[in-house]
């Protein structure tokens, strides 16, 4: 597993926590894009501790960025390949096409604008056909980002929420420890946590290479 771990900048917070609620594949799609854009001309931190206010990227058979704020940490998958030399930034790959700063703004272009109205831009017309004389479908590699399964993952500290639920009566629902998985509300479900985990607990949580058991209770186990 390699772990490369950065500063969470003001506008990498930005991207990904948007004032709003994030509720639709887009914009996990325009999270990811504008994040390795980002990443793509940033310098990692000299080690590898993960704390808060830091953006990590994990690195093994399962690609993944994370996101450490003081009240929310935030997980979603990287669909392309992920290249990294010890303290050298790291290198995006499209099948063997490093995907470069120009090839970057045109993704979040085409995130941002309806692919009619871009191909009737001649900026866009012109730089699509650069890409074929080097071999790069621009349409495949967006194509790639949109059809993604981002494995979207949040985990929250929410007194206010625990609170209420608690005033409700059903304390249950809403422990102020959790994790959202999942993005839309008919998929989505909290699993919650007796005490608050750290950024490294998060990522152990869904690493597919730690240990999975889960130890259920004996009373909760069936005669």
């Amino acid at each position: 597993m390699k772990t490369i771990v950065f500063d969470l900048t003001t506008s990498l917070s930005n991207i990904a926590y948007p004032t709003h609620r994030v509720k639709t594949c887009e914009e996990l799609m325009e999270i990811c894009i504008r994040t390795c854009r980002e990443l793509h001309s940033s310098n990692p931190l000299p080690d590898i501790n993960i704390e808060l206010n830091t953006v990590a990227l994990v690195i093994r058979k399962m690609t993944r960025l994370f996101f450490f704020s003081e009240n929310r940490y935030i997980s979603i998958a990287v669909p392309i390949t992920i290249l990294y030399n010890e303290n050298k930034i790291p290198k995006f790959y499209y099948n063997s096409f490093q995907i470069d700063s120009e090839i970057w703004s045109w993704l979040i272009a085409m995130c941002v604008t309806p692919i009619d109205d871009l191909c009737n831009q001649e900026d866009f017309v012109e730089f699509e056909c650069r890409c074929e004389e080097r071999g790069i479908d621009i349409k495949q590699i967006f194509k790639t980002f949109k059809d993604a399964d981002y494995g979207y993952l949040r985990y929250d500290i929410d007194p206010d929420g625990a609170r209420n639920a608690k005033e409700k009566g059903r304390p249950h629902l809403h422990p102020q420890y959790h994790c959202d998985i999942h993005l839309s509300n008919y998929a989505t479900f909290k699993t919650g946590f007796i005490n608050s985990i750290s950024p490294s607990d998060f990522i152990e949580f869904i690493d597919n290479e730690s240990d999975r058991w889960y130890v259920i209770p004996a009373k909760k186990l069936h005669k």
